[in-house]
Formats: C-alpha cells, sequence, structure tokens
C-alpha cells in the first residue's frame, strides 16, 4: 500500500468559514439530489440532522426562513 494521505489541507478547508460560505449552496443541493435519488425527497428531516449534513450551525434553517421572509416584505411592501 501507498503512504497515508495527508488530510490536515484538507481539514483546514472544511473547517474554513469562508470555505463554507462559499459553498453552502453546493452543499445543501448535494444534499437534496442524494434524498431524491435514494427514494427520501418526501420524508422529514430534522433541522437538526440537515444542518449537521450541510456544516452549518443549528439555526441556519432560522436565519435563511428570516432572510426569505424580509426579502418578500420589500419585494411587495417596498424598503
Amino acid at each position: 500500500m501507498g503512504n497515508p494521505i495527508d488530510c490536515s489541507e484538507l481539514e483546514l478547508l472544511v473547517n474554513s468559514r469562508s470555505f463554507l460560505n462559499k459553498e453552502i449552496d453546493r452543499f445543501i443541493a448535494w444534499e437534496l439530489l442524494t434524498r431524491y435519488f435514494l427514494g427520501k425527497s418526501t420524508h422529514p428531516m430534522h433541522t437538526s440532522e440537515f444542518c449537521d449534513k450541510i456544516g452549518v450551525g443549528p439555526r441556519f434553517t432560522n436565519l435563511i426562513n428570516t432572510s426569505i421572509k424580509e426579502k418578500v416584505r420589500r419585494r411587495n411592501y417596498g424598503k
């Protein structure tokens, strides 16, 4: 067998907040795609499980919901 792979750079990248912020859409899309192909797209997933799989804190979905509500409010009622 070959030499073991040095994962220190990969670990730094995955733990990087800027990397996560740039790639979060891709992580969400991947999770949704895999659930669809596995036939689990209609089965509910707990928020904590979803957040853990995409690498964000447990309040992420609340922040997204708040952001969407604010954008809809501004679009419908102006700033």
